[in-house]
């Protein structure tokens, strides 16, 4: 129980410098339009890596913080982090059976693009009930296949770290 405990607060410490990099480093260096989701792909990754059950506080942690520096109401983020991660899990569990690169690499790619096109939808539709908030300006039409790209190279590049910190390579 005391790992357990120890591996959580680890695991929350890692989850807020991935907030802080994300928002204060990330959205600064990379150019407009390219964004880059460190939190959903390390609740993914975190997620899909043995020990799942217990690993749903992760995506509830991961959506607040998302939530915490989005324009939309508090909530949405945390909403739309949960809906991406069950159908992620719920996919991994009925098709894959292994933990390997390409099964991360492929689910990653699932939440990336579920992800941005809920956002996507959240946009219009919040939008239309007149809240100024326009996510299509900030990065659908240019940055979408760069912003996955660099996703994508990160959360394989997470994926070996974590693989060589658990010693599975």
């Amino acid at each position: 129980m005391r790992e357990l405990k120890l591996s959580n607060i680890f695991i929350t410490i890692i989850l807020v410098l991935a907030a802080i990099f994300q928002f204060g480093f990330l959205s600064v260096l990379l150019p407009q339009g390219i964004s880059v989701n460190i939190i959903l792909l390390l609740t993914v990754l975190l997620l899909l890596e043995g020990g799942q059950e217990d690993k749903w506080w992760l995506v509830i942690a991961g959506g607040v913080l998302l939530d915490l520096f989005s324009p939309l109401p508090f909530g949405i983020m945390t909403v739309l982090l949960s809906l991406v991660a069950a159908l992620v899990y719920f996919v991994h569990i009925r098709f894959f059976t292994n933990q390997s690169v390409y099964t991360i690499t492929f689910l990653g790619l699932i939440a990336s693009l579920l992800f941005r096109s809920l956002l996507l939808v959240v946009g219009y539709l919040a939008k239309a009930g007149g809240y100024k908030y326009d996510y299509m300006s900030n990065m659908w039409q240019i940055g979408l296949l760069y912003s996955l790209f660099i996703d994508l190279v990160l959360l394989v590049l997470f994926f070996i770290v974590y693989a060589l910190f658990k010693k599975k390579i």
